[in-house]
């Protein structure tokens, strides 16, 4: 029974025992409490009625560690006999709503990547007497949150491949990644006919890279993981390489689960999509080896210490963790974790 049903009720108590026994004097409180309590119900369920309140994001998404900018607009009814409170999000402090309305400006800062739902904000109507009152709440709303990019400089991605490989596999331009073997069923005008004649066997052009054709292959490892944060650095470390290296001829990244790799291009036409999946990696599953079998040179990314004892199938160049071995240089450091060659050609911690 609410608060206001009560003082209702004792009311009437008040006014049936001024009847029984004839005490003329209780019909005057009894009198009032029920009209207390009707007028708390009329007033604050009117200007709850009528009241409005809304939650708006400025961005869909927001990179780690940056604001999101948040807007809330509470309007009452300024005939309201009734007080109202706003609490813009769960969890936060209440704070008085003017009789002509509030419209606030906040800004969020998310702690982790992935998917929040940020809301309701909640506006609550009450008369003066705190006997009634009634709540009106806004719709929730969902913000992406991107894992944070760090920038990688050209010296410490040339480290990365090591043995001296990186540049030439940044810097190979049109004449060397352009053109791939004569594949069945290709239109015979993409058949480079002058290099058909040099060789002496068919090969096209190719239009774009495809994630195998890329230099460098990323491969992010999510299983096992030593901590959550060891896995939000990993996957940190991960998009800063990508990025980096999208910037100097491009790369191919194979997610957690994911059957083939996705290439990400120097234009970045990829990389809203892809650095959206990023947000969404969780911890337990492992990477699928077989889609990077051609790769020319592979990253692995990992949550936890790389194991030389287990093996890939790619050509791992170095491993990058936020354990590092103590057995191995220290390359550089990028979003926490330490990139270190790898000691053998294939070793990896799939």
């Amino acid at each position: 029974m609410s608060r206001a049903s009560r003082v209702a009720a004792l009311g009437a108590g008040l006014i049936l025992a001024a009847g029984a026994f004839g005490v003329s004097a209780l019909y005057v409180p009894g009198v009032a409490l029920v009209l207390i309590a009707l007028a708390a119900r009329l007033t604050v369920g009117l200007a709850a009625r009528r009241a409005r309140v809304t939650l708006e994001l400025g961005a869909a998404s927001v990179e780690e560690g940056l604001p999101a900018p948040l807007r809330i607009r509470a309007r009452g009814w300024p005939f309201a006999l009734s007080r109202a409170e706003l609490c813009p999000l769960p969890g936060g402090e209440w704070r008085s709503v003017p009789l002509m309305g509030l419209d606030q400006e906040l800004r969020l800062s998310p702690a982790r990547r992935g998917e929040h739902e940020i809301g309701p904000a909640v506006v609550r109507f009450a008369d003066p007497f705190g006997i009634y009152s009634r709540e009106r709440s806004s719709e929730t709303a969902r913000l992406l949150v991107l894992p944070r990019v760090h920038r990688v400089p050209r010296h410490q991605l040339e480290l990365t491949l090591g043995l001296g490989r990186t540049r030439r596999l940044l810097d190979d331009g049109p004449d060397v990644e352009g053109l791939r073997p004569y594949r069945q069923g290709a239109p015979a005008s993409r058949i480079h006919w002058l290099t058909v004649a040099r060789v002496g066997r068919l090969v096209e052009r190719r239009a774009e890279r495809d994630a195998e054709d890329m230099p460098v292959t990323v491969v992010l490892d999510a299983s096992h993981p030593d901590s959550a944060e060891a896995l939000d650095s990993a996957v940190r470390a991960a998009a800063s390489l990508c990025l980096g290296l999208a910037a100097h001829g491009g790369c191919a990244l194979l997610l957690p689960g994911s059957g083939e790799a996705l290439p990400i291009r120097s234009d970045l036409g990829s990389w809203p999509y892809i650095h959206a999946r990023l947000a969404h990696v969780k911890a337990g599953s492992g990477p699928s080896w077989g889609a990077v079998a051609r790769a020319q040179s592979v990253i692995w990314v990992g949550a936890r210490r790389a194991d030389p004892e287990r093996r890939g199938t790619g050509p791992v160049s170095c491993t990058v963790s936020p354990l590092p071995r103590g057995d191995r240089p220290v390359l550089f450091a990028v979003a926490g974790c330490s990139v270190q060659p790898a000691l053998v050609a294939a070793a990896s911690a799939a």
